[in-house]
């Protein structure tokens, strides 16, 4: 199977190269560590502003940094008190406690030798020994413990690094192995993924295990590579992965570094193009090394190091740190916090101007623009509804209403996503027209975007956005007493595909894969079953003693691989939100205010930490509460009345 390698030699040789891009800032006041090898990475340091950053923040065990890579030595003096321990695991009992399919899986996991053990195994004289470095070098910038005396210092003294061995001794590593790592990263609670690898493939299943990680609130750091002394390093011409992966996207949803040398010029190793968004030093390093006497490496910290392995991860410690100072960052407040505050360098690189991001990392002035940046309190978005023909939306940070338009017919359903990613919500609308439906797409200020008749004779009743693997669709249900029927349709009215269930469905979404949850009334109580896109049941779960279902939505809620199901359920007058998993079966109930009308589920994200947290609003106004996962309140809203 293709994979994946790096490139990285000790001394003057090239190394892995992660594009990062850093300017020189001023500061009044700078704070120098007390640790004795600090004098060989004060010039780096400098370079990014790291000595003014921190003044204000050296890092919390609160953030996890995921890295994969060949390894680290967790016994490393330096690295060891801010290596991830997995809280919910037993250690050396043999069991998968935390059922997350990992026995013993205490610091991370070996994804190449398929064990427990993540410190780089060094097992035979053919083994590269800057391979077996890497991740502890890799892990000594994002996170070695400054001030105690001890070695150098990390971006971050306090911070936990996952560590996750996906490439090999020799510097190699498979897709599926890497694939697996991330959905681990994504399953345990990582913050941030740094990645010092490239490959020459663009593998589906890669790109989107890093796209779901992102869409879980994941920060994702890619490196550039370091092609340009093979003559191949311009990345519009020979592209790599992952940093290319979001070029054409339409949406930067991942950090891609490449290096420059201590001037602030693009080492000459270093590729780049139009898939680097920034750059970070990559010459010259020193950091923690793994201790191997077996392989005659003695010491526990050296260099230098060259390559863009190395930017990237000065990229990824820089927004750990960000992060620990304002813990309600999102991935994408601290992308753009990071490339917002780079020193621009186009000056120092007339041949590489647009071709290397938005400049130099500065660690100092992302400080205060994350301060900025986490004054400004999370918008709670807007609910879109509908009274005959007229579309309003209801913007809830605000409390303003806003019309839209009158579509000129009854309408039947809305739906709204960010289908652009602009920032700003589409919206579907279903609409009777004459003998007919059509369905119409309108921009976020309410403007035409496509209009198309729906086929057939059958009886519309509402209408979702559908995202599999990020394209966009827009599915529609009809049914009658004894069945439901489903169509999907691209943004062009091109009809995708069908689905038929023999009977009659309460509520329904549509899931991430292309599929659908429905939910539906049986003698026993409540019946909610997952189908994908084939019409195939893949998991079913019944609510005994629940009388009534009145919305059925998804989203990744609670800190899982999966996304949950939130229903509003009834018992006579009395509601209840259900948080439904349907992997493990497992759910939460919450209890709602009483009341016969009907309610209706709303996401949004008011903590910021890239889970859904909902709004159950019904047709009367009052004060609605807004509910994690766990059913916990973090804000209470009034809402005036909304048509359900």
């Amino acid at each position: 199977m293709p994979g994946f390698y790096y490139k990285i030699v000790k001394k003057s040789m090239p190394a892995v190269v992660f594009g990062l891009f850093l300017c020189f800032g001023q500061t009044a006041s700078a704070f120098q560590p007390n640790d004795p090898e600090y004098y060989r990475q004060s010039t780096m340091w400098k370079q990014i502003n790291a000595e003014s950053a921190w003044n204000t923040a050296t890092g919390t065990a609160d953030v996890v940094v995921a890295i994969i890579d060949t390894g680290m030595d967790t016994a490393h003096p330096d690295l060891k008190d801010n290596i991830w321990i997995n809280r919910d695991e037993i250690a050396g009992n043999g069991v998968d406690d935390d059922a997350n399919g990992f026995i013993d899986d205490i610091n991370g996991w070996n994804f190449v030798e398929g064990n427990n053990d993540v410190v780089s195994p060094v097992a035979q004289w053919a083994d590269d020994t800057g391979a077996i470095s890497h991740g502890t070098v890799i892990g000594g910038l994002i996170g070695a413990r400054g001030n105690n005396g001890v070695a150098g210092a990390g971006l971050n003294w306090q911070v936990k690094i996952m560590p996750l061995r996906a490439i090999n001794s020799s510097g190699s590593g498979s897709y599926a192995n890497i694939v697996t790592a991330i959905e681990y990263a994504t399953a345990n609670g990582a913050d941030i993924i740094t990645m010092s690898v490239v490959g020459s493939i663009a593998d589906e299943g890669f790109k989107q295990a890093l796209y779901r990680a992102y869409k879980r609130g994941i920060l994702v750091v890619a490196v550039a590579g370091n092609n340009q002394r093979d003559h191949r390093g311009d990345l519009n011409v020979d592209p790599i992965y992952p940093i290319c992966f979001d070029k054409d996207s339409g949406e930067n949803w991942l950090l891609g570094v490449t290096s420059v040398d201590g001037a602030d010029r693009l080492s000459d190793f270093a590729d780049f193009g139009q898939c680097v968004d920034i750059t970070a030093p990559g010459d010259n390093i020193y950091s923690t090394e793994k201790y191997m006497p077996d392989k005659r490496e003695l010491e526990t910290f050296g260099g230098p190091w060259q390559g863009t392995s190395f930017s990237g991860p000065l990229v990824a410690g820089a927004a750990a740190l960000a992060k620990s100072a304002y813990p309600d960052l999102t991935n994408k407040d601290l992308i753009k916090i990071i490339l917002s505050s780079a020193d621009e360098i186009d000056a120092l690189n007339p041949n590489f101007i647009g071709q290397i991001g938005y400049g130099r990392l500065n660690v100092g002035q992302a400080l205060i623009a994350a301060a900025g940046t986490a004054a400004i309190p999370a918008r709670l978005g807007s609910i879109y509804y509908f009274k005959n023909s007229r579309l309003s939306r209801y913007d809830i940070t605000e409390q303003a209403d806003v019309f839209l338009d009158d579509v000129g017919g009854k309408i039947i359903g809305v739906d709204s996503a960010d289908i652009n990613s602009d920032g700003k919500k589409e919206t579907a609308v279903l609409l009777s027209a004459g003998f007919g439906f059509k369905l119409r797409l309108l921009s976020a200020r309410g403007d035409a975007l496509s209009e198309f008749n729906l086929p057939g004779v059958e009886r519309y009743g509402a209408v979702k956005f559908s995202s599999a693997d990020n394209n966009w669709q827009v599915a529609v249900s009809a049914g009658g007493k004894n069945s439901t029927s489903f169509k999907w349709f691209d943004l062009t009215g091109a009809n995708i595909s069908k689905m038929i269930l023999p009977f009659s469905v309460s509520a329904w979404a549509t899931d991430e894969t292309g599929g659908v949850v429905v939910g539906r009334k049986t003698i026993s109580g409540v019946t909610v079953a997952q189908y994908n896109a084939r019409g195939v049941k893949k998991a079913e779960w019944l609510g005994r003693k629940i009388t009534g279902l009145d919305d059925v939505a998804l989203a990744r809620i609670t800190d899982s691989r999966n996304e949950q199901v939130a229903l509003v359920a009834r018992q006579g007058n009395a509601a209840f939100l259900y948080v439904l998993d349907l992997a493990t079966m497992s759910f939460t109930r919450a209890p709602l205010y009483t009341g016969t009308e009907k309610r209706k589920i709303f996401f949004t994200d008011q903590n910021r930490d890239g889970l859904a947290d909902m709004l159950v609003y019904g047709s009367r106004a009052g004060q609605r509460d807004i509910l994690s996962g766990r059913g916990e309140v973090l804000q209470t809203v009034g809402l005036p009345d909304l048509p359900v």
